[in-house]
């Protein structure tokens, strides 16, 4: 067996999530055209039947084939530029593009996006959507069971 080197054990480490990354772009690549080319008709009687073969929902194969379809297909952005980023905020961000928004424009979002929480993202869509808010506060009171999580509003 042989000895870890701890330094060499991290660069791998490294190596491995951006191959996972970078997986994630690969795989909606491949679903889209697997459902574009209805590829999956030879063995399965539906698509999603094919997406419970690998154990994927189809909620998050849609999720990974919009992102490559909108950041590769639409804006020509490549897979290459796409890795580091987090393909669920990459979902999320699409639907803050201009209707008519430029490679260049896409590309400083996915900039920006390496820097972004997911929180961030939300905030970042909300405040795309409604503008600058002062807030208005409504304290809430809740009461919640400790055995079943259940939880309720209090009034008053």
């Amino acid at each position: 067996m042989s000895e870890i080197i701890p330094a060499e054990f991290c660069a791998e480490t490294i190596a491995l999530k951006k191959t996972l990354e970078s997986g994630f772009f690969v795989l909606g690549e491949r679903l889209s055209k697997i459902k574009d080319g209805q590829m999956w008709e030879s063995q399965w009687d539906t698509f999603s039947q094919f997406l419970q073969e690998m154990d994927i929902n189809e909620a998050t194969a849609s999720r990974l084939i919009t992102v490559h379809k909108t950041y590769v297909e639409k804006y020509k952005i490549s897979s290459k530029q796409l890795v580091g980023k987090s393909w669920s905020n990459l979902y999320e961000l699409r639907t803050i593009l201009p209707d008519k928004a430029t490679k260049k424009e896409v590309v400083a979002l996915l900039e920006r996006s390496t820097e972004l929480t997911r929180q961030d993202v939300r905030e970042l869509i909300r405040e795309n959507k409604h503008g600058e808010c002062s807030h208005v506060w409504e304290e809430l009171h809740l009461r919640f069971c400790t055995e079943c999580n259940k939880r309720e509003k209090i009034n008053g």
